[in-house]
């Protein structure tokens, strides 16, 4: 099996501006907002970023949700079932960017995955 690495991160906020404000006073950590989406991302080295997420009836403060990459979305969805996880959002593309899917681990926990289609 191929190395996986870890590539976004998403941190729920009621207040995005505020944890923005935060991370970047406390780690130097800098975002922008994409207007397009409505998303307040940032880098936190030359592959890897997230996200200040907007808290939802789904998304609930606490609940940071990592990222790992996938050379195959489909293939990996069908193996975490096979393995006792559970498909919570099926594969799904994001712009010309990629795909992303999440799933439940076994003992609760959601984890995304992303299939870039930029080298």
């Amino acid at each position: 099996m191929a190395p996986r690495a870890l590539v976004h991160v998403e941190i729920p906020a009621g207040n995005r501006d505020q944890a923005a404000d935060f991370y970047h006073k406390a780690l130097g950590i800098t975002s922008s907002l994409d207007t397009q989406f409505d998303y307040l991302g940032f880098n936190f080295n030359d592959t890897s970023g997230g996200a200040f997420v907007p808290l939802s009836e789904s998304v609930h403060a606490g609940r940071v949700v990592v990222y790992f990459s996938s050379p195959d979305i489909d293939a990996d969805l069908k193996s975490i079932e096979a393995s006792g996880g559970k498909v919570v959002l099926p594969r799904m593309q994001v712009g010309d960017m990629g795909a992303m899917a999440m799933f439940q681990d076994p003992t609760g926990n959601i984890i995304g995955l992303w299939q870039s289609t930029r080298p």
